[in-house]
């Protein structure tokens, strides 16, 4: 019994230690990253990159004219398309960020988050949230069409279904209630909660 016990115990290792080696092993991995540390997934994604560095696109034509810019990621088809020399910025979803040239630090998640955008510092989280602004930074917008139409106006935030909308007619680019209205395209410090219909200015 002895003996029998000894021959188990030394064939049983070689088999736990090949088992091992095969764990400690990468998976399958279908797409290489560059010497530079980009990665592009998709029909051109990253498509005219030069010199960037650390970019990430997956999806077709993701970050597709972006030649110099660094630190990107997009997520999605045509995410980033016109980025090209815009760095750390992150689009995910369809058109997120798309005509987006040089911006920053810019976070769309969403389809058509940030379409338009061309500055810096704003974070947009929802279908066409802050699809309109190419001129204000520091926004915030959580929520379907949140700041929708907003243009030059920075530093607002908005958070809920259709939170801070351009109305129109009669107020084009305004922010309306009961009580005042407040041009939307140079708003600057306004927030809105839940679905539009409440706003507070901060003095």
């Amino acid at each position: 019994m002895q003996k029998v016990y000894a021959v188990t115990v030394a064939v049983g290792l070689p088999l736990l230690v090949g088992a091992k080696c095969v764990m400690a092993g990468q998976p399958p991995d279908p797409t290489a990253s560059d010497a530079n540390a980009n990665t592009a997934g998709g029909t051109d994604a990253l498509l005219d990159l030069t010199t960037g560095a650390g970019n990430t696109a997956f999806g077709k034509d993701a970050l597709n004219a972006t030649m110099t810019a660094s630190g990107n990621t997009a997520t999605g088809a045509f995410a980033l398309l016109k980025t090209i020399d815009g760095h750390d910025n992150t689009a995910i979803g369809l058109d997120a960020l798309e005509k987006t040239s040089a911006a920053a630090s810019t976070r769309a998640s969403g389809s058509q988050a940030l379409f338009n955008n061309s500055v810096y510092f704003n974070t947009a989280d929802g279908f066409k949230a802050l699809f309109g602004n190419d001129g204000g930074s520091g926004n915030t917008a959580n929520g379907f069409d949140s700041l929708l139409s907003n243009t030059a106006g920075g530093n607002n935030t908005a958070s809920g279904y259709t939170a801070l909308p351009v109305r129109e007619p009669p107020l084009p680019e305004m922010i309306a209630n009961s009580r005042r209205a407040v041009p939307l395209s140079w708003a600057r410090r306004a927030f809105r909660l839940g679905d539009g219909r409440k706003s507070w200015r901060l003095p």
